[in-house]
């Protein structure tokens, strides 16, 4: 029978592995050419990224997958390297590293302290699902649509923003709500609409129940891709809550915090500061869309404790705030307004999150 579980030796790899990243990136942050090797040592260890309970699930789907999968995309992928697990893998999180290198390029970051962030921040969360692929593919699109280059008063440029935008939902369906809440990306946030959101977070909340019902019955619309995506969220919404033993339930609610505090620690310096910083208009769609995914989750969690659920959707969409969040903090540190040990106390909560999940598979083996 096929292991479901990493080994003690493979957790021990990859705890060292990403240890050896953490300290390669903070001492290679203020380095002013990109160091590609920090780019290639992370698609390794999204390759063999042992700890994360998908990559065992995502073994055994190898020789079964078919076109009818939720995502097709990843059949065809899987036929395209005959089936081989780490190929396959090679070309999920390949291509989304390559689409957060040139996301990262276009927005003018310097890329070694944008790594120093997103590995210290995001890596152990963007390895362990296909979504990632996604989530990159649709904010390398926003950065198309809406970022200022030499292209940027070409179609060209806009249509390969709306392509990689769509592309998102073929990568993983989830994103299908963010997709259409994109036209929000040219809202600018402030105090007052922040203040009202988060007013209305509670009746958001009671829409959402509403709507999931009404897709559940199928009296929404009746396109293919929006029934598979509201079934599937339904399930998850339905899922009855598990109770974990106490070690785990820390180790997964400092996670959860630590996606919320360098969020709010952005906001607050962009928006309730007395000198507030005016951002570059996509830096700027990047912290309002960083915003509703927030409030998405946030209701999804919401509704997880009222309701006694899963909060699996809520963790979800959670975790979709980290290339956005990482690229704030980013330019934040760039332009002097984080200090790099800031950054750290930042990062704090989800970095020990991720050495206290690995250190708690090895002592408890």
């Amino acid at each position: 029978m096929q292991e479901l579980d990493a080994t003690p030796l493979q957790y021990l790899f990859n705890l060292s592995f990403y240890l050896t990243l953490c300290l390669v990136s903070l001492t290679s942050a203020d380095k002013e050419k990109p160091v590609l090797l920090n780019w290639l040592l992370i698609v390794v260890f999204c390759v063999f990224s042992f700890f994360a309970g998908d990559w065992f699930h995502y073994q055994l789907l190898m020789p079964v997958i078919s076109v009818d999968f939720s995502e097709p995309i990843y059949y065809y992928f899987a036929i395209l390297v005959n089936r081989n697990y780490l190929l396959f893998r090679l070309i999920v999180w390949g291509l989304a590293t390559v689409f957060l290198f040139y996301f990262s390029k276009r927005l003018r970051i310097n890329q070694n302290r944008f790594l120093f962030i997103f590995i210290w921040f995001f890596l152990p969360t963007f390895c362990y699902a296909r979504a990632s692929l996604a989530m990159a593919s649709y904010f390398l699109g926003l950065s198309l649509l809406l970022g200022k280059d030499k292209m940027q008063s070409s179609l060209l440029c806009r249509a390969f923003g709306l392509f990689f935008i769509a592309l998102s939902f073929v990568f993983h369906r989830s994103f299908l709500p963010i997709i259409i809440l994109t036209p929000l990306a040219f809202v600018k946030l402030n105090k007052r609409r922040i203040i009202v959101l988060l007013l209305l977070l509670p009746f958001i909340a009671e829409a959402f129940v509403l709507i999931l019902g009404l897709a559940s019955e199928g009296s929404l619309l009746d396109i293919d891709e929006f029934d598979s995506f509201s079934s599937s969220a339904q399930a998850y919404a339905n899922q009855t809550k598990h109770n974990f033993n106490w070690k785990f339930t820390l180790v997964s609610n400092l996670k959860h915090i630590g996606f919320y505090i360098p969020f709010l620690f952005v906001l607050i310096k962009t928006k309730f500061n007395s000198h507030k910083l005016l951002l570059p208009k996509v830096f700027e769609s990047c912290l309002t869309i960083d915003f509703i995914i927030i409030i998405i989750a946030s209701t999804f969690f919401i509704l997880s404790r009222i309701q006694n659920t899963s909060d699996v959707l809520g963790y979800r969409f959670l975790y979709m705030t980290g290339i956005p969040t990482s690229i704030l903090l980013s330019f934040l540190l760039q332009n002097g307004i984080l200090k790099r040990r800031t950054a750290l106390l930042l990062m704090f909560s989800t970095w020990i999150s991720t050495i206290g999940l690995i250190m708690g598979k090895l002592l408890s083996m």
